[in-house]
């Protein structure tokens, strides 16, 4: 079915610029789209079983009857499982040819969750409770979220209905918003200010703080927020499905919430990746030396799995693909992501925690965040990190990812 856009709010559109006009259509989510994802979710959670199950019998066992004596631990984590968690995408990506940036992401992000989970296990941070027995640990090892712990005994919390109807409603709220979100911005590239860095340009100093640069970052800052939330809210009601178990929220508004930069990224930005770096790098580094190296340590590991991630989703054996910009679709860039944003841009955060850390044992800096209203510290918090924000989002943007990731959802496009 086809439909025209109401008189009235073409007017108001033609007023701000945008054109409007013509008939559109609403295009339904692929059925191959989600047969993918499911194929390559399970393929990557059987592996996970069985890498889980050589952790706990060669690492977690072994350092459980031998405290003192590692080798064996030693060398199946960081001489086979480590190794194995990262060059396993690869074989899988080679062998399927899979080219759909979210597929490529399903199979190389579980198996990155996988490589940390066992540096937990070999430095005795995994959950007491998820080490009890080898089902257990499969279950925690190789479920992408971050269980509810009960804070008196230790033990996992069990959901409710009143949970189940919560994760429900994000879910169903957080597609409408994305449906949405796509259907405007697929037309422009999800860039729709023109600045410099759109169209494929090198920023000078001064464009960094242009207002047209800042809300394409924002925007993609709010897309990705959306699609772990998406995410997060779906994987929680699978656990539920599984086991009855409560998982933690993978997002907490840090876009719009945020307070400081630790509150960002520790307490509100996907809770996985900061529960499995905690576990993995902070808490083995902050056992032998300050809480300011292994703050910059847990960046720096972020930084290296996010380069990996931009390799195996957007580089390797990756055929040709045009992308729209800003200028759509007057411009067509066939974009080549590059290694090392995404480092800088992790590395650039980590300074910001340490600066924070410095800062937060001076009165003034309490007085004066206590003076100020929330609302303008979450403005200066994100304004810290937005101006590189196109360092982290670049590959996706113009990689095609959320040209991909837009086929899950209804839309409306234009189609005369």
């Amino acid at each position: 079915a086809t439909f025209d856009v109401p008189a009235i709010f073409g007017a108001i559109a033609q007023k701000t610029g945008i054109e409007v006009k013509g008939k559109y259509g609403i295009l339904l989510p692929s059925i191959r789209f989600y047969r993918e994802g499911m194929a390559a979710l399970l393929i990557t959670l059987l592996l996970g079983v069985v890498i889980s199950t050589i952790i706990y019998y060669c690492v977690l066992s072994v350092k459980k009857r031998q405290p003192y004596s590692t080798n064996t631990a030693y060398i199946v984590s960081f001489g086979v499982i480590i190794p194995a968690c990262f060059l396993l995408p690869y074989a899988l990506v080679a062998m399927s040819n899979i080219q759909s940036t979210v597929t490529r992401q399903l199979i190389c992000l579980p198996f990155v969750m996988y490589a940390f989970r066992c540096l937990e296990a070999f430095f005795g941070f995994s959950p007491p409770t998820a080490t009890s027995s080898p089902l257990k640990f499969a279950l925690y090892y190789t479920m992408p979220v971050e269980s509810a712990y009960n804070k008196k005994d230790g033990s996992v919390e069990k959901a409710t209905a009143q949970d189940i109807q919560r994760l429900f409603f994000v879910m169903v709220r957080t597609a409408i918003i994305m449906s949405i979100c796509f259907s405007f911005l697929l037309f422009y590239g999800f860039e729709p200010f023109r600045s410099r860095n759109a169209v494929g340009d090198t920023l000078m100093l001064k464009d960094y703080l242009a207002l047209v640069h800042l809300g394409n970052c924002f925007i993609a800052a709010i897309m990705f927020q959306l699609g772990l939330t998406f995410t997060g809210a779906y994987l929680a009601c699978l656990r539920y499905a599984l086991t009855g178990d409560k998982a933690s929220d993978l997002m907490r508004n840090p876009v719009l919430e945020a307070t400081s930069p630790s509150d960002f990224w520790g307490r509100r930005w996907n809770k996985v990746a900061h529960g499995f770096l905690k576990r993995g790098v902070f808490k083995p580094l902050r056992k032998y030396t300050s809480s300011f190296v292994a703050s910059l340590g847990a960046f720096f590991a972020s930084g290296l799995f996010h380069e990996y991630i931009v390799h195996l989703v957007f580089i390797y054996k990756r055929e040709p693909r045009p992308i729209y910009t800003s200028s759509c679709p007057t411009e067509i860039l066939e974009y080549k992501a590059q290694i090392g944003y995404n480092m800088a841009f992790f590395a650039w955060n980590g300074v910001l925690i340490v600066i924070e850390k410095l800062m937060r044992k001076h009165q003034i800096m309490k007085s004066i965040g206590s003076a100020l209203p929330q609302s303008f510290i979450t403005v200066l918090i994100i304004m810290t990190a937005l101006p590189v924000g196109h360092w982290l989002s670049n590959p996706y943007i113009r990689g095609g990812h959320f040209y991909d990731v837009q086929q899950g959802f209804p839309m409306v496009v234009k189609i005369a």
